[in-house]
Formats: structure tokens, C-alpha cells, sequence
């Protein structure tokens, strides 16, 4: 009887960790062509530390999607201006440089760049 519930016990934990893979190996980005800043939900978080990369925010570039784990204050005074309306660079969104944009870097900080390019809207 224990064998069977162990075994079941296992089955369930291996099929969770196959579809989470499947799930995070097949998860794709949406980027609106309006909007530059986005919620970074737990499973595009994911998405994001398997395809991304570290670098300076003074290397960022057009086109360039990244988010940062740095808390802002105002001592980094790093922002995006788009259409007239300025972003401040914090935890919890993910940015998409898109044509057009103005970037303020005054300090240096680490950020996570994707490699992949997403699906546009």
C-alpha cells in the first residue's frame, strides 16, 4: 500500500515539473507597438532568467527587452521617455525599447537583457 502511494506521489511530481518545462520552454512575449512597459508575471519571470542575459543598462539599445531585480530610488534616476510620458526603470515590469524612445541612464546598474525577440501585436 505505501509503495503505491509513493509511486504516485512521484508520478505527480515528475508530470508537474514535465509540463512546467513544456509550459516555460513554449511561453512567448507579447509586445504591443504602444506600449514599453510591462507587468513581469512569475511564469514570463521565468521565461526571462532562461533566455536572458546580464549586462549594463548603459549598453541597452532599440529593440532591446529587459528587466532589473535593482529597487529604485532616486539616487538612480534611470527613466524612459515614450510618447511624451516618462517610465521609471523598477522591479516587477519588463521594458521594450521601441523606436522612438528616448533613454535617461544616469546610473549604472546590472539588468537582464532577452535574447529572443517576442511576438509583436
Amino acid at each position: 500500500m505505501f509503495k503505491h502511494i509513493l509511486i504516485t506521489i512521484i508520478i505527480f511530481v515528475f508530470t508537474y515539473y514535465i509540463i512546467k518545462y513544456i509550459l516555460v520552454a513554449t511561453h512567448n512575449l507579447y509586445i504591443h507597438d504602444l506600449t514599453i512597459k510591462y507587468p513581469l508575471h512569475d511564469r514570463d519571470l521565468e521565461y526571462m532568467l532562461k533566455c536572458s542575459k546580464s549586462k549594463d543598462i548603459f549598453e541597452c539599445g532599440q529593440h532591446d527587452i529587459f528587466y532589473t531585480t535593482k529597487q529604485w530610488s532616486t539616487k538612480n534616476n534611470n527613466y524612459l521617455q515614450f510618447n511624451e510620458r516618462y517610465y521609471i526603470i523598477e522591479p516587477g515590469y519588463y521594458y521594450y525599447i521601441q523606436p522612438g524612445t528616448q533613454l535617461f541612464f544616469n546610473n549604472n546598474c546590472k539588468i537582464n537583457c532577452l535574447k529572443k525577440i517576442p511576438v509583436l501585436l
